[in-house]
């Protein structure tokens, strides 16, 4: 951890574990003490510090250069004074995940979608792949025409847990994509492309791309 160059007051984004509902901030780094803590600034909502548990686990994710990191940690205490921060151990392992590398790739996601504007009804729907620009969606019902824009909402897997991501999007392509292997041809194909993503989005799918192309790399080995 203090081999990365991150300066004290870049932005990261921290994401508590324990909570009985997964919550994501973007929260100044503070500064580390080699081999034993790192400290970051306590979640503000309107203003007020939020409840952190002390003992509880969270994920911290950042980007340096081109670079995107990601660690758990225990979060071992949370302090008011001299200002609000909190100490959590310092992380054993880092993940890291170059941008250049993140493309499209094949998935196999359940998503709740539905029409923005519309009458808030979810439609089941199957990410079945993405990139950081866009994504396949495989779905029974339909989600509109050409330019409609959407709302995609899913759990996304990386850094050793499960992120829920929301992410307006706008329909590309509508039913002219071939089937994949094994796919119901009956089933409505909608290519989307992602509409403005905020840094701590854009990080998550970063880390998940990264995770598959290593994944069907490992695969790969032997097979010739």
């Amino acid at each position: 951890m203090d081999e990365i160059n991150i300066r004290p007051g870049v932005t990261v984004n921290l994401e508590l574990i324990n909570s009985s509902k997964k919550k994501r901030f973007e929260v100044p780094y503070i500064g580390l003490l080699p081999g034993k803590a790192v400290f970051i600034s306590t979640p503000v909502i309107n203003g007020l510090p939020v409840n952190v548990v002390v003992g509880g686990r969270c994920a911290i994710r950042f980007m340096s250069g081109k670079d995107i990191y990601g660690f758990m940690a225990d979060i071992r205490a949370v302090h008011s004074k001299p200002f609000n921060h909190m100490v959590l151990s310092y992380p054993e392992d880092i993940e890291t995940v170059s941008v250049r590398q993140a493309e499209r790739v094949k998935a196999f996601i359940e998503a709740r979608t539905q029409i923005v504007g519309g009458d808030g009804k979810q439609i089941i729907s199957m990410v079945r792949n993405i990139s950081v620009t866009g994504a396949l969606l495989v779905c029974e019902q339909s989600l509109g025409d050409v330019d409609k824009k959407i709302l995609i909402k899913f759990k996304l897997p990386f850094a050793q847990t499960e992120s829920d991501v929301s992410i307006e999007a706008s329909i590309k392509n509508v039913g002219d994509m071939p089937p994949e292997e094994g796919e119901d041809h009956s089933m409505r194909r909608y290519g989307v492309m992602f509409n403005e993503l905020d840094d701590a989005t854009r990080i998550l799918l970063h880390g998940y791309i990264y995770e598959q192309q290593t994944k069907n790399r490992l695969f790969d080995v032997g097979r010739e």
